[in-house]
């Protein structure tokens, strides 16, 4: 009888030593899987070449400026252009364009984070919408007495994200629908408030809309 008692005690060690591994096991394939499934929408995730932005978007003429190769190759990124534009009434803008991969999951060199440690005091950072229902976001800085309008983006496809916990909702809304993540391009246009910040912000708006339908074209 002792015996039966210690070959059923054995057996049941047996039993869920077995049902511990299995777990082990499925949490590790599990694991795998998301880090696999993570891997593979990157790696479909195709490159933007920005540098094939056009010289003329919409009413805005664009001039190439050069940048340091040193500084670009610390971005990470996998394009990168940087334009002076102006338009028919003189207006002056900055745009800088930027496409990376989305092998780390992270929103690379945020705006507020850059303007901040350059010394610049963050009036405002909002989300604002056009006349096309597109998003953005709108910063209102200033220093020494200077303001200046900036819209930021972060677009990948038709979609629009402003921080990191938009960039993971996103992905993570992408992934259940099984759908390939559209590669990320960074937007930042820069507009020195001259009249008030509303006509800066246009003049953004104005130069922003067909930067998106572009990015949206060749993603």
């Amino acid at each position: 009888m002792a015996k039966f008692d210690e070959t059923q005690l054995t057996k049941k060690m047996v039993a869920r030593l077995l049902i511990a591994t299995l777990c082990v096991v499925s949490t590790q394939v599990a694991i795998w899987y998301v880090n696999y499934s993570t891997g593979l929408m990157a790696a479909q995730a195709a490159t933007v070449d920005v540098t094939a932005l056009p010289r003329q978007i919409g009413e805005w003429s664009g001039t190439p400026d050069e940048f340091d190769e040193r500084l670009f190759a610390k971005t990470g990124a996998s394009s990168m252009v940087n334009y002076s534009c102006r338009n028919g009434l003189g207006r002056q803008a900055s745009v800088h364009l930027a496409s990376f991969s989305l092998s780390d999951i992270a929103l690379p060199h945020t705006p507020p984070d850059c303007y901040s440690r350059s010394g610049w005091n963050i009036v405002r950072n909002e989300w604002q919408t056009d006349s096309h229902d597109r998003r953005y976001r709108f910063m209102l800085v200033e220093r020494n007495g200077l303001q200046v309008a900036v819209v930021y983006w972060y677009q990948l496809g038709p979609n629009v994200v402003g921080d990191q916990d938009d960039l993971r909702r996103l992905l993570l809304k992408l992934r259940i629908q099984g759908k390939a993540w559209p590669p990320l391009v960074k937007v930042l246009i820069v507009v020195p408030v001259e009249t008030s910040q509303d006509d800066a912000r246009e003049q953004c708006d104005d130069l922003g809309a067909p930067i998106y339908d572009w990015i949206l074209a060749n993603s």
